[in-house]
């Protein structure tokens, strides 16, 4: 084991000398932009790229980098260089500031609804505030009360907020996501609901599971028959797909693997990548969303269509990983159903009710928005164009 830390030392000591003898000998472009995409599963740093307009691609020179799943020696100086010459670099998950002449710009990934950060239950070490984000220039936020969330976890300055909306929220808006659907899944009916299940990650996350869910069926319910809710899902012209984390898709492949259903359907980021979609950019085909801890539901709250909860071991969910609020159940806009048959009828309740939890989860959308107008990206861009401009 002292070997083994020791080891661990020495490399991150080298790669620090590396990054900074990299940073000293690379030359700063003023005008270059770098985002870095880590993954097809809603990044903003691409959605915000991609939004670039035809003026900013002309004034700027604008690179998109996508992480490689592995990191060699030549992959290591590559990414380092390519950051190292960039004025701003803009991240969705890691944080990255070569020296102090470059601008960091941290757009992040969701509001935080489970613990992260400072906040953690399970750190087995005292928590120290990420240097990198003590260094970072600038957070984009949703609106006060995701700075005052998102700040409690990250332990930043909060004046370096910048309440713009997230970009790849644009898409919410203005993406054709039914349309990308097809091209994932084929062709499906004009007239078909996509259900979407998009559960939180848990497998790994600092080294310890969170929760006590099991996997033997999609939900972690104690009993479930795929095949009668595949009926289900025929019987009322709907599609279920299972979108999980990246990092725990490998187990869902598993699970799909044996069953054959016709209505039950798996999208992974390697599907979406290879169609060349974010998965943001499909979202709004989704006419009823259901996820148990991710805080994708803040998002979706913009379309202001039905969701529904399945925090099938809240309770061990709170004990090792931890929640943000005190009351779940009151806090989240949509029913929870913790067994097949509530959740049969919770989805008919959405179907056919168009007005459920209409009236909670507009007055929760307006206390976690201020922008609800997919104006997001071009917020950032004149923000960037003003920051480049002094």
């Amino acid at each position: 084991m002292a070997k083994g830390f020791i080891g661990n030392l020495l490399l991150k000591i080298l790669q620090k000398l590396g990054r900074d003898l990299i940073a000293l000998s690379t030359r700063i472009k003023k005008d270059r932009i770098l985002f870095i995409q880590e993954s097809s599963s809603g990044s903003n740093s691409y959605a915000l790229w991609k939004a670039a307009s035809e003026a900013m691609r002309k004034k700027y020179d604008l690179v998109l980098y996508q992480m490689p799943p592995n990191e060699d020696f030549s992959i290591f100086v590559k990414k380092h260089r390519l950051m190292s010459s960039a004025r701003i670099i803009v991240t969705t998950h890691s944080s990255f500031k070569p020296s102090k002449n470059h601008i960091h710009i941290q757009l992040w990934h969701g509001v935080p609804l489970k613990k992260i950060g400072s906040m953690e239950i399970g750190l087995t070490t005292k928590f120290r505030p990420s240097k990198l984000w003590q260094e970072v220039d600038y957070i984009m936020s949703y609106s006060e009360t995701y700075t005052t969330f998102l700040n409690a976890c990250m332990l930043s300055d909060p004046k370096k907020y910048v309440i713009t909306g997230a970009p790849r929220n644009d898409w919410l808006f203005a993406s054709e996501g039914r349309a990308g659907m097809r091209k994932m899944l084929g062709q499906p009916g004009q007239d078909v609901k996509y259900i979407f299940y998009i559960p939180t990650f848990r497998e790994g996350y600092l080294g310890l599971k969170q929760g006590d869910k099991t996997y033997k069926n999609p939900f972690g319910f104690g009993c479930f028959d795929p095949e009668r809710f595949d009926r289900f899902l025929s019987d009322n012209k709907c599609v279920m797909v299972f979108k999980p984390h990246p990092h725990e898709e490998k187990l869902m492949q598993n699970y799909f693997s044996q069953y054959p259903l016709k209505n039950m359907v798996l999208l992974t980021d390697l599907d979406l990548k290879n169609k060349g979609l974010d998965f943001y950019e499909v979202l709004n085909a989704c006419d009823i969303l259901i996820t148990d801890y991710s805080s994708v539901f803040y998002d979706f709250m913009l379309l202001d269509r039905p969701m529904i909860f399945t925090p099938v071991d809240l309770e061990a969910y709170k004990s090792t990983r931890g929640i943000m609020i005190e009351s779940f159940e009151g806090w989240v806009p949509g029913p929870m159903a913790l067994g097949q048959e509530a959740l049969e009828v919770e989805i008919g309740k959405c179907l056919y009710q168009p007005d459920y939890y209409k009236e909670k989860r507009n007055d929760m959308c307006a206390n976690h928005h201020r922008y609800q107008d997919g104006n997001a990206s071009a917020r950032l861009w004149k923000f960037m164009d003003d920051l480049l401009s002094r």
